[in-house]
């Protein structure tokens, strides 16, 4: 294999992941309320700073996924960073829908306001 090959499956893989953990934290949301009502500095806070982590992360992903397009001359090498660009982008939409998610429940339950994007700035 071509290293922009395999570098093109492990940017899909991490996507992937990222992809899995959002879904996941949007069917079963990750803390009760009695939780969320009891600290935010145990619940809230620590989700905001995975997200933050985890944006960030894809983004780099999406950079290097175009980068790579960019530079590909196969069929198979476009095929291949294209879906990795596709998969950051749906990775990094789901993060955020899911911090969003749990962003509007803690206002919900808490009265808590946050900042902008949802308290990620």
């Amino acid at each position: 294999m071509r290293p922009q090959t395999v570098t093109a499956c492990v940017l899909i893989g991490l996507s992937l992941l990222a992809c899995i953990y959002g879904v996941i934290s949007l069917i079963d949301p990750p803390y009760t309320d009695q939780e969320i009502r009891a600290s935010l500095v145990d619940t809230w806070e620590p989700e905001a700073i995975v997200t933050s982590w985890l944006l960030c992360l894809l983004i780099l992903c999406l950079v290097l996924s175009l980068g790579l397009w960019l530079r590909s001359v196969t069929a198979k090498a476009r095929a291949l960073t294209s879906a990795a660009v596709t998969l950051s982008i749906l990775g990094g939409s789901l993060i955020f829908a899911s911090h969003a998610a749990l962003t509007v429940r803690v206002t919900r339950l808490t009265g808590q306001t946050f900042s902008a994007l949802y308290g990620l700035l």
